[in-house]
């Protein structure tokens, strides 16, 4: 059959036709063979029968159990019933979109959380989004299904094996429309009033589940076997098998290091380099970064639009297009692997390589890599619901992509379903949150107990011998809420009350913060934190250099500035948590509320002038 172009989506098309569009996503989503000419059916014909079905049951004032209503007991894979709209989405920001475009929506979910309007965003939509990995390279896709899905019970056990009827379900697409739809069916008998659990591993008979779940990950994983959820009775504790795994990877880095060419790098400060200019003559740069042609007014730089005619070619990180034009006498802005800083994964492995964890949040883990160890970690710390009063939450994680910024991409949960689906999307490292990080002075006003990082911009004149600086001034951002635990939910949460966001969140000017946290700390005044910062990013990048000899041998024209982004928990130790290429000095934006003249200045005077105005050595 030749293949079937997308109809007109008011065209009506026959049950065939839309199979043959659609039949993919039922096959990836686990829905049995014999039960695609039903689905396609009632799908095609928009026969949203589920509540015809099922029904919830509330049971308790705030709690509501799914129930098989037929008047008929129906066997496995017997059949199939299909739920109204569900609301898909690629990242939590565009469910707060689709929820305040349509009040319908926004009723609905309020109903299914027992709670007004104007609360939905928060207690609704992220406690039910479920996250699926998407067939190509990139974040998983969140869906949020009707009343009836929400009301699900969701097998969570390690192996699948919770007790009581069970239902396979699925998201399908309508590739005509762009609207979404929850497919439900029995993978065991069902009988009216039964209250059936979402099965986690829908497309297979129960005695072969766990077969079918370890052959998937070997297929993807290696021999690993995904011992970190999959225990054999009487097999060792999920912290032993976490003990193993980490123990295995610390091997494994004793053989990297054993491996690598020994030289060590000066750490030491030393005297500067000399200007590299010639006195009289202004360097001329070449750039693509719209902060440097905006503020850099130093009389020693001049502004040309030829690579061919600069002395500097500052550009983005690897020079891009320009490397390719570029001589070995003209300055750069990049050094040869520098993915051993910028990159999270990189970066978590250059820390741990060189004993230096504590100095970033840990435990962090590459998930393409490091699953068994990562799953491992959760299952060691987390305590089966229901919790006592007397124990704490359980841990949440932050997932980050392994090369985007401003929280791109970024997720906090404390699920091992929502873990295994950014470890299929690939590109992620899983890391320990700071749960009890430290707040704002309550002299700077605004939400008590705001969260807030400080970015700090380094400057590399020389990886080999290290020459390290700081810029003197850097800049305070904080949330627009006050962090609350209780708000990062169990699946998948917003950023928007629990991370860094826009202006909007009014960051306070630099002078301000200080004089407040220096008031609230007299015995660890603010400038005892940034020397513990220098500290840390000095010892950061001579590890790099260490490890890395493509980095620590760059060529001796290369001078780079990056963010190094530092929160503070509770007890005011900074932990580094990411590095940037090349950041815009955000304090010099008009858009910013706090502006300070001269920074480009001051970072191109010290990368290449060797001046030492406003900036520190590490």
């Amino acid at each position: 059959m030749s293949k079937l172009t997308y109809p007109d989506e008011l065209e009506a098309i026959s049950n065939a036709q839309w199979m043959e569009l659609h039949g993919d996503q039922l096959a990836r989503g686990g829905v049995p063979p014999a039960l695609h000419a039903v689905v396609a059916k009632k799908l095609n014909e928009e026969r949203f029968d589920a509540f015809e079905t099922l029904a919830m049951d509330d049971a308790e004032e705030d709690t509501r159990i799914l129930r098989y209503w037929g008047e008929r007991p129906v066997a496995a894979y017997e059949t199939a019933w299909v739920g109204d709209h569900c609301l898909r989405f690629g990242h939590q920001r565009d469910a707060d979109g689709a929820l305040k475009a349509h009040p319908g929506l926004r009723l609905r979910f309020g109903s299914m959380a027992h709670c007004d309007d104007d609360d939905v965003l928060d207690l609704c939509v992220w406690r039910f989004a479920k996250a699926l990995p998407r067939v190509v390279k990139g974040p998983p896709t969140f869906y949020l299904e009707d009343e009836l899905g929400c009301a699900f019970d969701y097998d969570d056990t390690p192996n699948g094996d919770k007790p009581g009827p069970r239902m396979g379900s699925a998201v399908v697409v309508c590739r005509r429309s762009g609207d979404s739809f929850t497919v439900y069916w029995p993978t065991t008998p069902l009988t009216k009033g039964d209250a059936p659990v979402r099965d986690p591993f829908p497309a297979h008979a129960p005695g072969a589940r766990r077969d079918a779940l370890v052959a998937a990950r070997n297929a993807m994983y290696g021999a690993r076997m995904f011992r970190s959820i999959l225990t054999p009775e009487g097999g060792p504790s999920a912290k032993d098998r976490w003990a193993a795994a980490l123990a295995a990877r610390d091997e494994q880095t004793l053989q990297w290091r054993a491996a690598a060419e020994e030289k060590t790098v000066e750490n030491e400060p030393g005297a500067p380099r000399p200007r590299d200019g010639v006195d009289g003559a202004a360097l001329k740069v070449f750039t693509d970064a719209d902060w440097v042609k905006n503020e850099l007014r130093h009389a020693a730089f001049a502004l040309v639009d030829d690579v061919a005619a600069a002395d500097i070619v500052f550009v983005h990180s690897g020079g891009g297009q320009y490397a390719s034009k570029i001589t070995k006498d003209q300055k750069v802005s990049w050094y040869a692997y520098e993915a051993a800083l910028i990159r999270k994964d990189h970066l978590a492995s250059t820390l741990r390589m060189a004993g230096l964890e504590d100095l970033a949040p840990r435990p962090t883990f590459d998930l393409e890599t490091e699953l068994d160890a990562a799953l491992g970690a959760m299952a060691a710390e987390y305590t089966p619901l229901p919790v006592p009063a007397e124990v704490p939450v359980n841990p949440f994680y932050m997932l980050k992509p392994y090369d985007l910024g401003r929280s791109i991409g970024h997720c906090c949960t404390n699920s091992k379903h929502c873990v295994l689906a950014y470890a299929d999307a690939g590109g992620y490292v899983l890391q320990r949150y700071v749960e009890r990080p430290h707040a704002l002075p309550a002299a700077l006003g605004g939400a008590p107990g705001r969260k807030y990082d400080v970015r700090v911009v380094a400057l590399l004149r020389s990886a080999s011998p290290l020459e390290l600086y700081a810029h003197d001034h850097v800049y305070v951002r904080a949330a627009n809420e006050a962090h609350d635990l209780a708000k990062l939910d169990d699946v998948a949460v917003s950023l928007t009350a629990m991370h860094l966001v826009g202006a909007e969140a009014r960051h306070p000017k630099t002078a301000d913060f200080v004089a407040a946290f220096d008031a609230a700390h007299p015995d660890r005044p603010f400038c005892d934190v940034l020397a513990d910062c220098r500290d840390t990013l000095r010892r950061v990048f001579a590890a790099a250099a260490d490890q890395h000899a493509g980095f620590r041998d760059a060529s001796p024209t290369a001078r780079a500035a990056y963010g190094c982004d530092f929160l503070l928990d509770e007890d005011l130790k900074p932990y580094l948590l990411e590095i940037t290429f090349a950041p815009a000095p955000l304090w010099s934006s008009a858009d910013m509320p706090e502006v300070v003249p001269g920074v480009a200045d001051d970072i191109f005077a010290c990368l290449f002038l060797g001046a030492g105005d406003r900036v520190t050595r590490c």
